[in-house]
């Protein structure tokens, strides 16, 4: 269906460093659909998309998982839907710029720092000078020792 619009789709899965940029930047949204069940919206993925200001357009299923303080985040519409809302969307560019803010406004009201605490039972202040946050509350610098490693 999405075929019969005759929108230009570009589907990815491995897009990381310069090219995800290049093509973040030449995207006027980010269309989010889910390839497994039980589905989830997937914030790890989903955060440098709102980082950087994109709208996304993402699937929503009965089942699918978002967290409250992401509502707002996302233009949510059901896998048969999805075409005519895409359409819809790319013809109404202040409604693209709206609700590019809203997810951004979304993302960026979950400081990382409060997420670390939450995690690791201790403010994130008394986190060891190694792992900092940047001016943008939603971006953290960690130091390479820092990264949690799986154990073998």
């Amino acid at each position: 269906a999405l075929a019969a619009t005759g929108i230009g789709l570009l589907a990815t899965q491995e897009a990381f460093g310069a090219l995800r940029d290049v093509l973040l930047a030449r995207s006027r949204l980010v269309l989010n659909i889910h390839q497994f069940l039980p589905a989830r919206l997937e914030t790890a993925r989903l955060g440098y998309v709102w980082a950087n200001k994109k709208p996304v357009l993402s699937e929503r299923r009965a089942d699918t998982e978002v967290p409250d303080y992401l509502e707002e985040s996302c233009v949510f519409a059901s896998y048969e839907e999805t075409p005519e809302l895409l359409a819809s969307l790319l013809r109404d560019a202040p409604r693209l710029r709206r609700q590019a803010e809203l997810g951004f406004a979304a993302f960026a009201s979950r400081p990382l720092s409060a997420c670390l605490e939450k995690l690791l039972g201790r403010r994130a202040s008394a986190l060891p000078s190694g792992l900092k946050t940047e001016e943008r509350p939603y971006y953290i610098k960690a130091a390479p020792e820092w990264l949690i490693r799986a154990p073998a």
